[in-house]
C-alpha cells in the first residue's frame, strides 16, 4: 500500500485508528454503543484535525495526507463522526424504548 504524506499529515490516519480502537472494546459488550463511540471519537478527532490543520497550514498547505490538507480530513471526519454518532444514539434510544 502506498502512503503519501507531508508534514503532520499522518495525524489524520492516527485519528481514524483511535476511532476504530475506541469501538473495538465495546463491540462485544454492545454493538450499538460501539457505533456511537466510534462516531463521537471520529467527531472529536475531526475537530482536532480541523483546528491544527488550519493553524499549521496558514498559506502553505504543507501538512497533507494523500494530497488533501489536514483541515479537509477534519471536515470529512466531523461529517462522518456526526453521522455515525447520531445514528448510533438513535439506535440505542430506539432499542431502549422497545421499537
Amino acid at each position: 500500500m502506498i502512503f503519501v504524506w507531508r508534514g503532520w499529515g499522518p495525524m489524520a490516519l492516527a485519528v481514524a485508528a483511535i476511532a476504530v480502537a475506541s469501538c473495538g472494546g465495546l463491540i462485544e459488550f454492545h454493538p450499538l454503543a460501539a457505533n456511537a463511540a466510534f462516531g463521537v471519537s471520529l467527531l472529536c478527532g475531526g475537530l482536532v484535525c480541523l483546528r491544527y490543520g488550519r493553524r499549521w497550514n496558514r498559506g502553505t498547505g504543507y501538512h497533507t495526507l494523500y494530497w488533501l490538507p489536514l483541515e479537509v480530513w477534519g471536515w470529512v471526519y466531523i461529517v462522518l463522526g456526526g453521522l455515525f454518532g447520531l445514528l448510533g444514539a438513535v439506535a440505542l434510544v430506539m432499542k431502549a424504548v422497545g421499537r
